[in-house]
């Protein structure tokens, strides 16, 4: 479905567009969006979409009111959601693409691993809503990524010692369950740790920082204590509060009491 709906966006409306996302990355499932990087401003889209008769495009939305505006499409023949970007604005998505493939293909593990992460992130969205600077899929991808070349060592390790000389799918599957479980137990405890992890940084750390000061005795609510850099654009990709890393923390909590 989305390989064909790919095909009739690039006929009717964009020839240059590229894949990007989770269909690029290789998590795509028949639930997921399409998403698009744009050759072409979003008001050219929307202008075809809106006045070309038998584009086979439905207009969804228009979202301005983002980090990265986009244009939400619906492909009439096979019902898939089009998440359309301007590729100007974002011009390290096909870093982002190259950097998780070659971790997906560095573990057989890797895979369950992230698709468990971004699960969770889903089932959570309403308590982590994107727009208050919760992370997405991509960062929790990266977050896993830390997790795992940083603070696994023993998880892995206890992994090889059970599967010796096995890579079942099977045994895959349950590497993958044990890094995950790993994983929402260090974001539980990263709540209360200021902590910026950077994947470029020797041992992948850097100094927490504050954007003010905190009146003495109280919570700091300018300490950073959940921040991920974006290891292709070397910008922040995402920066909590200690409020909103308490939330993440509470969340991950309540899944390791019921696993």
């Amino acid at each position: 479905r989305h390989t064909t709906a790919f095909k009739a966006y690039k006929k009717h409306i964009d020839a240059k567009a590229l894949v990007h996302g989770s269909c690029a990355q290789g998590f795509a499932d028949e639930a997921s969006d399409l998403d698009v990087l744009s050759r072409q401003r979003l008001e050219k889209v929307l202008f075809k979409i809106n006045t070309k008769n038998n584009t086979g495009f439905t207009l969804v939305a228009y979202i301005l009111a983002a980090k990265v505006p986009h244009v939400i499409v619906r492909h009439t023949a096979t019902n898939v959601t089009v998440d359309v970007v301007e590729g100007r604005l974002d011009p390290f998505a096909p870093a982002k693409i190259a950097l998780v493939r070659t971790w997906l293909q560095g573990s057989p593990l890797n895979m369950p691993f992230a698709q468990l992460m971004r699960g969770w992130l889903r089932t959570n969205r309403g308590e982590l809503p994107l727009q208050e600077g919760y992370p997405n899929s991509f960062v929790g991808v990266l977050s896993g990524m830390w997790f795992e070349r940083y603070r696994a060592g023993a998880i892995l390790l206890d992994h090889l010692a059970a599967h010796a000389g096995g890579d079942s799918n099977a045994s895959n599957a349950a590497g993958g369950e044990a890094l995950f479980k790993g994983w929402l137990k260090f974001v539980e405890e990263a709540g209360r740790e200021p902590l910026i992890m950077d994947l470029r940084s020797i041992g992948g750390l850097r100094p927490p920082q504050r954007l003010g000061s905190g009146l003495s005795g109280a919570v700091d609510s300018t300490l950073r204590t959940w921040s991920i850099i974006d290891p292709t654009s070397g910008n922040s990709a995402c920066s909590l509060r200690a409020e909103q890393a308490a939330r993440l923390a509470g969340l991950a909590r309540a899944s390791l009491e019921r696993v």
